[in-house]
C-alpha cells in the first residue's frame, strides 16, 4: 500500500539505493575529503580568480555543467539525481498524510531531510557534517516553504485536519564542492516527477474552524500514484552559490575553492527572479556591493539553470 510503513521510510529507501551501487562506483563517489591547503595553493587560487581565470578554466561567473536523471527510485513518488560539475546528489520525494500546521491549516507540508553516504573520520567529523547537512536541509526547506515554490493549497485534503506532507530526503554521494546548489536542482527535478495520489474524502467536516477538533477522516487512496498528472514545480527555487576568493566572487565553486574560500554567500531565488533567502557564511564579512552584485547575476542566471534542469526531467 502507498501509506504502509515500509513506503514511509524514504531515507532508508534512500540508504539503500546507495548500498546496492556497485563498489566501484561507490568508490568514485565517496565524499572527497577535504584537506587544508598550503599557502601557495590558496595564493594560487586567489590571484587566479582576481585575474578572471580558475584552476579548471572557468571565468569567475560561470557554473559547471548540469545532468539530471529523474525516476531513479522507484520506490518513491518522486526523485531525481543530479550532477553539478563532480558533485553528485540523489533526492527522493515521498508523500505521506499528515495534520496542516496551525498557521497554515489550508496547505500541504514539505520536511526536508540530508544526508550523506561516506563515513566519517571521527565523532567530531561527523558531528559537523551533521550539522552541515541540517543547515542545508533547513535552506531548503525555507526555500520550498514559500508560499508560491508549490501548490499548497492542493495538497489539502481537509482544512486543519489533514494534508498531504512531502518528505524531501536526500543524499549526497560526491561532494566536489558547492553541494547546495546540487541538492537545490535535485530536489526541483525530484518535485518536477512527483505524483500525489488521488484521494476521495468519505466524511469530512468543512464548518472551517470547527474542523481543528481532532476527529478521524475516512478517505480512500488510489493504488496507482500516477493517475493524476506531477504536480506543479515551475516556481521551486534554485541556489546560486559564491566563494570569495581573493577579492572576487566566483559561482559554484569546487571543494579546493571551498577550502581556500574566505567567505560564501548563496542566493535561493525562483525562476523568474525572486529572492526567497540569502545566506552568508564564512571567516570573512563581504562587502555590501559585493552582495548586491552576486545577487544581481543569480536572479539573471537562475532562469537558464532552471530551464537546463526542466529539458532534463
Amino acid at each position: 500500500h502507498l501509506l504502509s510503513p515500509q513506503c514511509r521510510a524514504p531515507r532508508k529507501l534512500l540508504n539503500l539505493f546507495v548500498s546496492n551501487l556497485q563498489s566501484d562506483s561507490f568508490a568514485t563517489m565517496a565524499l572527497l575529503r577535504t584537506e587544508p591547503l598550503s599557502v601557495g595553493e590558496v595564493a594560487y587560487l586567489e590571484s587566479g580568480s582576481d585575474e578572471g581565470l580558475r584552476a579548471d578554466g572557468r571565468t569567475p561567473s560561470t557554473v559547471r555543467s548540469v545532468a539530471v536523471q529523474s525516476g531513479v527510485l522507484q520506490s518513491c513518488h518522486g526523485s531525481a539525481r543530479a550532477a553539478l560539475g563532480g558533485t553528485e546528489v540523489v533526492v527522493g520525494v515521498k508523500v505521506d498524510i499528515g495534520t496542516p500546521l496551525p498557521h497554515r491549516p489550508s496547505e500541504g507540508i514539505v520536511d526536508v531531510h540530508v544526508e550523506t553516504c561516506a563515513p566519517s573520520s571521527s565523532a567530531a567529523a561527523a558531528r559537523d557534517t551533521e550539522d552541515s547537512c541540517r543547515i542545508i536541509a533547513g535552506a531548503l526547506a525555507t526555500a520550498l516553504q514559500t508560499p508560491s515554490a508549490l501548490p499548497w493549497k492542493e495538497l489539502c485534503l481537509v482544512p486543519y485536519r489533514q494534508c498531504w506532507v512531502l518528505n524531501v530526503d536526500g543524499v549526497i554521494l560526491n561532494d566536489d564542492g558547492n553541494v547546495l546548489d546540487a541538492l537545490a536542482i535535485a530536489a526541483r527535478a525530484a518535485l518536477h516527477d512527483t505524483h500525489i495520489p488521488r484521494v476521495r474524502i468519505l466524511e469530512s467536516d468543512d464548518s472551517g474552524e470547527s474542523s481543528a477538533n481532532g476527529e478521524a477522516v475516512d478517505f480512500e487512496i488510489d493504488e496507482d500514484p500516477r493517475a493524476l498528472p506531477p504536480i506543479d514545480a515551475q516556481n521551486v527555487p534554485l541556489a546560486v552559490t559564491g566563494a570569495l576568493l581573493g577579492e572576487t566572487i566566483v559561482l559554484d565553486p569546487t571543494k579546493p575553492e571551498e577550502s581556500a574560500a574566505k567567505g560564501f554567500i548563496s542566493v535561493i531565488c525562483s525562476p523568474d527572479g525572486t529572492v526567497r533567502r540569502l545566506l552568508q557564511w564564512g571567516k570573512a564579512a563581504i562587502k555590501p556591493a559585493v552582495v548586491s552584485s552576486h545577487i544581481q547575476r543569480a536572479t539573471s542566471l537562475v532562469a537558464s539553470i532552471a530551464a537546463t534542469v526542466d529539458s532534463q526531467v
